[in-house]
């Protein structure tokens, strides 16, 4: 059973924090101002804005898929959202960029997260990529570890003081402010516990690249 998370300010701030080899801020940069226009330019031009702003205002999160299991069509973006989440779903299968994304700023940052990756780990960065926006509410869930998911990423392009990760190490339970300031970082999401809490009224937007290899 995982432990239950306590209250925010029972954590340990670990701003400078670094769990072994299994949540650590990489060496990368990416340009964050450039990257969030261009999900604006994704956005409309899938057309799924007001998707979007529906979800923040009625259910709290909204997600797209930026590689595919079935077909690399623009549909996939959110024709597989729903399905993504089911347990049954191999996310190995997520192998095809989205057409609408290659030879943009996003496919150029994918592609400089997957050579760290490969670099670093000597194994292709093979999962689903999403793009995803959350608000409170939707980040209340218990600490866990992700079964399907080996390796992940997490690019903030938009977030406020108010949003932590929380990860718990030898039974200690830390705090982890992660800004929007260019960084990437990586999380072992199968050998570290971990979630995150959300107490502020700003979405905040990820880009999330996964691997289950």
């Amino acid at each position: 059973m995982m432990s239950v998370t306590p209250k925010i300010d029972q954590l340990v701030d670990a701003q400078d924090f670094r769990i072994k080899n299994f949540l650590y801020r990489t060496p990368l940069h990416i340009d964050v101002e450039q990257t969030r226009a261009a999900v604006e330019t994704l956005v409309d031009a899938l057309g799924v804005r007001p998707n979007l702003e529906y979800s923040l205002n009625k259910l709290t999160r909204y997600a797209l898929n930026l590689t595919s299991a079935t077909s690399s069509d623009t549909e996939a973006a959110t024709a597989n959202r729903n399905c993504a989440c089911h347990t049954t779903v191999n996310f190995a299968e997520f192998t095809n960029l989205i057409d609408i994304v290659k030879n943009t700023h996003i496919e150029n940052v994918i592609n400089t997260v997957e050579d760290f990756h490969m670099a670093t780990y000597n194994k292709p960065l093979v999962g689903r990529h999403q793009l995803v926006w959350s608000l409170p509410g939707y980040c209340d869930y218990p600490l866990h570890r992700d079964r399907h998911t080996t390796h992940r990423y997490h690019i903030p392009l938009q977030t406020t003081e108010e949003f932590y990760f929380i990860v718990e190490d030898e039974g200690v339970q830390y705090k982890l402010h992660l800004p929007s300031d260019g960084g990437v970082w990586y999380l072992a999401s199968r050998d570290v516990t971990h979630t995150i809490r959300h107490f502020g009224t700003t979405p905040r937007l990820h880009l999330l690249l996964t691997s289950s290899v």
